[in-house]
């Protein structure tokens, strides 16, 4: 794999259980556009399993900055700022073909922002969030594609605290097209407006929200409790009257686990922390609940 002059970004994202997602660029001392900026796939050992792909040369055109957003098995996803300073969300898959590009207007690109992060919300509907304050109150903006894959603000959400900072570190979409939105912020008491109950890891309805008109699955409503939550390794599942097949699922939508015959317990101690789903179905019920596992 070719070595950058200089690095400037490098990220590895897991893709399942055998593959890794490299990538990385670099740029010359005294210029400003990367002169590399590469894709790998390797195994868990660092040994290729697809020979490193240039961006530039996917895009046609060659970046000032890129950043790893997502992945999944199938895809993933890169932010690419270009020269002239527009920006563009684009979906490739692990032989650098690219499916998909979202474009994202310079003044939204270019603003200050506390977190910038974007997912596939669904067949055709990309979705990104950021960060911004304004008016000495953080806003949060979801913005969702047009019909020319540009990116458009649909709705804003404000933080109802004038002395509240919040930063966006994740975006995932889980099983059941909830989104998920990780962040830090320096008061626990912070409420934001529709969303009542703050927490760490919050879930947005895309359709409450305005952002897609689509029906998710319907699912009986949820009848089961989980605790303790979070979890260090077992979560018990009360008034489970009948033994339930139990599937994990972490953010990028991935089986993790699978354990059938559950009658109380699910054994989660050797996954890594994190916000994981579990599907949770026998002949009487099919009910997703999350769960944060903890170190």
């Amino acid at each position: 794999m070719p070595v950058p002059t200089q690095y400037h970004e490098l990220y590895s994202k897991k893709i399942d259980d055998n593959r890794l997602l490299l990538t990385g660029s670099g740029y010359k001392a005294g210029e400003d556009e990367l002169s590399f900026c590469y894709i790998a796939v390797t195994d868990y050992q660092l040994n290729p399993i697809l020979d490193p792909i240039d961006i530039g040369s996917v895009l046609h055109s060659k970046p000032a900055d890129f950043r790893l957003e997502s992945v999944n098995k199938d895809f993933f996803i890169v932010l690419v700022r270009l020269p002239e300073g527009d920006g563009k969300y684009v979906v490739l898959d692990y032989t650098g073909k690219k499916i998909s590009e979202y474009k994202v207007r310079t003044e939204d690109f270019q603003k200050v922002s506390f977190g910038r992060r974007a997912a596939i919300l669904g067949d055709n509907q990309f979705v990104y969030v950021d960060i911004e304050f304004l008016s000495n109150k953080y806003q949060l903006n979801f913005y969702i594609n047009n019909s020319t894959n540009e990116m458009v603000l649909k709705k804003s959400v404000v933080t109802t605290s004038e002395n509240d900072r919040i930063t966006l570190m994740q975006l995932g979409i889980t099983p059941d097209k909830n989104i998920l939105l990780n962040f830090i912020h320096n008061n626990y008491t912070l409420n934001l407006d529709p969303i009542p109950n703050w927490s760490l890891w919050t879930l947005f309805d895309p359709v409450e929200l305005g952002l897609t008109t689509s029906t998710k699955d319907e699912h009986i409503t949820n009848k089961l409790t989980l605790y303790p939550n979070p979890t260090t390794n077992t979560v018990t599942i009360a008034t489970l009257d009948a033994p339930a097949k139990v599937e994990i699922y972490d953010l990028n939508g991935s089986l993790v686990q699978s354990v059938h015959n559950v009658t109380s317990e699910v054994n989660i101690g050797n996954l890594p922390s994190g916000v994981y789903i579990l599907n949770i179905k026998n002949n009487q019920l099919n009910e997703r609940h999350k769960i944060i596992k903890m170190e």
